[in-house]
């Protein structure tokens, strides 16, 4: 039987798969207005529904946003860990929440291919917590961040308080 948890799980993955065939679409110079409005659309749905799961890009940079206890957050970035940049997290605080895992997913195939870097967070106590996450080379110091993304996550026992 299919949890909430796992069921949330599979809706990013597909939606992820979905992003890596819109992606290889495009490259192919083959670029339809409905597949790019389904991609949106999709983008939208962890969102809109339930309020499971949350995404944010590189565009939530700053922002403060709400969850509820036992919520997810997916923070999707563009990364190239074959250039030795990766998206760092700075130390949260494990109070509030927890580290899932990072995935990559590449744009295509290719050896050195750019893609998005997936860093899956889980809140399991009310509270407020700042969330930064730096692109650096871990093994360059003394050498300021590429990028930077931070948030601020307000993390309720329930969405309704």
């Amino acid at each position: 039987m299919m949890n909430r948890y796992n069921f949330d799980r599979f809706r990013l993955n597909v939606k992820l798969s979905l992003d890596k065939v819109a992606g290889y679409i495009i490259t192919k110079g083959i670029q339809t207005g409905a597949v790019i409005c389904f991609a949106l659309m999709l983008g939208n749905v962890d969102n809109t529904l339930a309020g499971q799961a949350m995404k944010l890009n590189e565009n939530d940079s700053g922002k403060t946003v709400e969850i509820g206890v036992g919520d997810e957050l997916h923070v999707i970035l563009p990364g190239n860990p074959t250039t030795g940049y990766a998206w760092e997290l700075i130390p949260l605080d494990l109070n509030v929440l927890s580290r899932v895992k990072t995935e990559f997913f590449a744009n295509n195939k290719m050896m050195g291919s750019g893609g998005v870097e997936v860093i899956t967070l889980h809140a399991f106590a009310a509270d407020k917590s700042e969330v930064k996450l730096i692109y650096h080379r871990s093994f360059e110091y003394n050498v300021a961040p590429l990028k930077t993304f931070e948030v601020t996550v307000i993390i309720k026992k329930s969405l309704t308080e």
